[in-house]
């Protein structure tokens, strides 16, 4: 807690088990793995109001799983075969999630709430975002430089912006049975060339202002929903999919566990008693 540079730092060090800590208040990361820090796993802690909360940077074959972060992102850069799964990220005036010119990423059954920048995918190839909800944020996804991304089975709802498309040099992108559902905005082209594919080669997504019809009762809307002359949805999907929620028990108990580890880190009777946490005899 309140560290001028890291919580935790690990420099080439590899094979490492971050877990059940409390980190908080520091001047950079509250975890961060550099400089080839490969097969790592961090999991189960309460990361809040670091510079970034958890940052991956030259490190392979990460697994960042069931933590509660808050007040400040996860970032993975220069990295590849890198897994977000279970987190609980809120409250950052940045990002929940940046992937910058990384290859492999998976961001999976994840909560993305109030941030500028939901996930952010930039300069990156063959990220795979699925089964997250992202809602309440400035903008749900945002994709700059990006190729090759697979989205599908997210819930993306209540943002100003959906979807941001920022640069038409993205190549490959496919967006498809996901729920868009009262977005301010579902979809921004903010880039004239921008495309994505917004369906496979039978569905596409649920977009809650979708007006067309659906006459043949197939689940598949008879006109296509348009965004702009280089994008549309040509199987927009009439009723919401159901799609795997981030579990409620699950934010529960990591909320109690992480707050069980904050107690016994910071109680000041144990510290003026010097009873060890860990002592069998307490």
């Amino acid at each position: 807690m309140d560290n001028y540079g890291h919580g935790v730092h690990l420099v080439g060090s590899s094979n490492s088990f971050v877990a059940f800590n409390n980190i908080t208040g520091n001047f950079l990361c509250g975890v961060k793995m550099e400089s080839s820090a490969d097969n790592n796993l961090v999991q189960n802690n309460f990361v809040e109001n670091n510079f970034e909360g958890i940052s991956v940077d030259r490190s392979n074959f990460q697994l960042i799983q069931n933590n509660i972060v808050k007040g400040c992102g996860i970032v993975v850069e220069y990295s590849s075969n890198i897994t977000l799964t279970g987190n609980v990220v809120t409250d950052s005036q940045n990002f929940g999630a940046h992937v910058y010119s990384s290859v492999c990423a998976t961001v999976w059954g994840n909560l993305f709430s109030n941030h500028s920048k939901g996930i952010f995918v930039s300069n990156s190839e063959k990220t795979m975002i699925f089964q997250n909800n992202i809602t309440r944020n400035e903008h749900g996804v945002d994709f700059k430089s990006a190729s090759d991304t697979l989205m599908f089975e997210n819930m993306v709802s209540g943002n100003e912006i959906g979807v941001l498309l920022t640069s038409d040099d993205s190549e490959n992108n496919t967006v498809w049975c996901n729920d868009f559902a009262d977005n301010t905005q579902q979809v921004l082209v903010d880039a004239s060339g921008a495309r994505v594919f917004w369906n496979n080669a039978t569905k596409g997504n649920y977009w809650s202002d979708y007006q067309g019809t659906d006459n043949n009762s197939n689940g598949i809307g008879d006109n296509p929903y348009v965004i702009d002359q280089h994008n549309q949805d040509n199987y927009p999907i009439i009723e919401p999919l159901i799609i795997p929620e981030f579990s409620l028990w699950h934010i529960v108990l990591l909320f109690v566990l992480v707050s069980v580890v904050a107690v016994l880190l910071r109680a000041p009777v144990l510290k003026q008693q010097k009873i060890s946490v860990f002592s069998p005899n307490t």
